[in-house]
């Protein structure tokens, strides 16, 4: 798999939500919604792979824990200091308490055929590489916070947001 560092914008990332997103809409009946507070063109270093197979992530653990409910999952995209930011969002039942004593700092798994959180972990190890970092929180379900290094030809762009 390519993890060649690259420039990408914010339409890229919106660009690979939505595609992820209709990927799984055709067999989940879910209300996905994505917030954007930041200019389409802001810039960002990542893998646009690895960046695509995190949000595949993401959603396949969002609609595991939400097949029996009426799912909504919300993708947020801000700025903060000299990141852009991606929290993902659901109303599942959130992560368990061992999940959140670990912060991805370990492998570990539960759930779904032991399959829940060890791709976050692998996904967290290489977007550090970059400069970035991967949090998880519970807030009325399991919240899932993406950090990317800004480009540093971005003007101050945060008076947009």
């Amino acid at each position: 798999m390519d993890r060649t560092l690259q420039i990408l914008t914010v339409k890229d990332i919106i660009e690979i939500i939505s595609e992820k997103k209709i990927e799984h809409q055709a067999e989940h009946d879910f209300e996905y919604n994505i917030h954007n507070s930041v200019l389409e063109t802001h810039q960002v270093y990542a893998s646009h792979n690895e960046v695509t197979r995190f949000f595949s992530n993401i959603l396949n653990n969002s609609i595991s824990v939400l097949k029996n409910l009426k799912g909504k999952i919300n993708f947020h995209l801000f700025l903060y200091e000299n990141y852009l930011k991606v929290e993902t969002s659901d109303n599942g039942p959130g992560f368990p308490m061992q999940v959140m004593d670990n912060q991805l700092r370990n492998p570990l798994s539960f759930g779904k055929e032991k399959g829940h959180v060890l791709g976050l972990y692998i996904a967290s190890k290489e977007i550090q590489k970059w400069s970035g970092n991967i949090k998880i929180f519970n807030n009325n379900g399991g919240v899932v916070s993406l950090a990317l290094k800004s480009h540093k030809d971005n003007h101050d762009l945060s008076s947009f947001a």
